[in-house]
C-alpha cells in the first residue's frame, strides 16, 4: 500500500508541478553567502548607522583605493555629508582641501575657522603652475595640453600644437596668447606648501565668477601639480590629504581615461584621497564605478534610484532603501566587498 501510495504521488508531481527556470540573481538569497552580514569596520571615518542601530565607519586605509566616490541628486545632502567626511578626517590628523565651484559658505567656515586653513581664491590669485615638480617636464607639458584642450572641448589634435607651445614657454619664456587660461592661474602660491596646510579653493571669489571651463584648467592642474609632489614621496598606505571635489562632473569631462579617472588609477597609494561628488549616475563613467575605493548612494527620486540600479551592484533591498525611505538615507558600497550596507547619514552638527 505504500508503495502505491508513494508511486501515485510521485505521478501527480512530475505531471502537475511544470519546470521551473530562474535566473542566478534569483537563487541568490538561498546560496551560503548570503548568510554573512557585510563587513562592519570598526574605525576610520564615522558615518552613521545602520537599520538596527549600530554605528557604520568608513576606513578607507582598508581599502585598495583611497578614492571614492558620493552620487546624489541636488538637495540630496551630498555637500552636507562631505563637510561631515571633512571634519572627521581633520579630527584624525588628516589634512582636508575643499576644491568648490559654488563658493558656498558652510564649506568656506569649516576650513578657515574651524580647521584654521587657508583659502586660495582662483579668481584673482593664483599657484606655480609652471613647477613641474615630481614629473618629467615633457610629460607635465603634456598633462597641461590635455586638460587646456578637453576643458575647452578642443579636437584631440591640438595636443600636439598646445604641447609644443608650452615647452617654448620653457625653453624662451615668451608668453603665448593660446595658453593663456593656463598662465591667468599662475601665481606666487606655493603647492608644494599648500599640501601641508587644510585649504579652501573657491571659484567665485573677490574677482568675480570664473566660466566653466576655466575652474576647470584651474581645478585639474591644481590636481596635477598636487599628484607630482605626492608622487615625490614613498608610497603610502596611509591617508595624510583629503581632496573634496565638489560638483566633480562639472570641473572634470567625465569619461572613460579622462584625468579624474587618470588619478584614480593611477595614484592610488601616494597618500590622498580624492572624494568626488557627482549628481547624475550616468555621469560618471563605467571605469571610476570600478577604480572607486569606496561609494555612497544617496536616497533620491524613482528616475534617479531607477538609473542608479543599472549602474551599480546594488541590491534590491538597497534599491527599496534608497527609493522609499526619508531623505538621509544612504548605502556604502566598498572595493572588495560584494554586499553593500544600508545605512542613515548622522551628520556632525557643524558639517550642517
Amino acid at each position: 500500500m505504500d508503495k502505491i501510495l508513494e508511486k501515485l504521488m510521485g505521478d501527480i508531481f512530475t505531471s502537475a508541478l511544470p519546470g521551473i527556470q530562474a535566473l542566478t540573481g534569483d537563487l541568490a538569497p538561498f546560496t551560503p553567502f548570503t548568510l554573512y552580514p557585510p563587513r562592519l569596520d570598526s574605525k576610520g571615518f564615522y558615518l552613521g548607522r545602520d537599520n538596527i542601530g549600530r554605528p557604520v565607519y568608513l576606513d578607507i586605509d582598508a581599502l585598495p583605493s583611497l578614492h571614492g566616490v558620493i552620487l546624489g541628486t541636488t538637495g540630496s545632502g551630498k555637500s552636507t555629508l562631505a563637510r561631515h567626511i571633512a571634519l572627521e578626517a581633520w579630527k584624525k590628523g588628516i589634512k582636508v582641501w575643499v576644491i568648490d565651484p559654488h563658493g558656498e559658505a558652510q564649506y568656506r567656515r569649516i576650513i578657515l575657522e574651524r580647521m584654521g586653513g587657508k583659502e586660495l581664491d582662483l579668481s584673482v590669485n593664483g599657484f606655480d603652475v609652471l613647477n613641474h615638480e615630481g614629473w618629467v617636464r615633457g610629460d607635465y607639458a603634456q598633462v597641461l595640453s590635455e586638460i587646456l584642450v578637453a576643458s575647452y572641448s578642443l579636437p584631440e589634435l591640438f595636443v600636439f600644437e598646445v604641447k609644443k607651445r608650452v615647452l617654448d614657454l620653457y625653453t624662451s619664456g615668451t608668453e603665448d596668447p593660446l595658453l593663456e587660461p593656463l598662465l591667468s592661474f599662475q601665481g606666487d602660491e606655493e603647492v608644494s606648501s599648500l599640501v601641508t596646510q587644510n585649504l579652501y579653493v573657491t571659484m567665485r571669489g573677490l574677482g568675480g565668477r570664473l566660466s566653466l571651463q576655466r575652474m576647470r584648467v584651474g581645478a585639474q592642474v591644481l590636481l596635477a601639480r598636487l599628484d607630482g609632489i605626492m608622487r615625490s614621496t614613498p608610497p603610502s598606505h596611509t591617508t595624510r590629504l583629503l581632496i573634496i571635489m565638489d560638483e566633480a562632473h562639472n570641473l572634470f569631462q567625465l569619461y572613460n581615461g579622462s584625468f579624474l579617472s587618470q588619478l584614480y588609477r593611477e595614484s592610488r597609494k601616494f597618500g590622498y584621497s580624492i572624494l568626488s561628488l557627482v549628481q547624475i549616475p550616468s555621469f560618471l563613467p563605467a571605469d571610476i564605478y570600478a577604480l572607486a575605493g569606496f561609494m555612497v548612494y544617496l536616497s533620491g527620486p524613482k528616475e534617479y534610484v531607477e538609473e542608479l540600479a543599472r549602474y551599480s551592484y546594488l541590491t534590491r533591498d538597497n534599491i527599496e532603501w534608497l527609493l522609499y525611505r526619508v531623505r538621509g538615507n544612504a548605502v556604502l558600497s566598498r572595493q572588495g566587498d560584494p554586499r553593500p550596507r544600508n545605512f542613515t547619514v548622522d551628520p556632525d552638527p557643524e558639517a550642517l
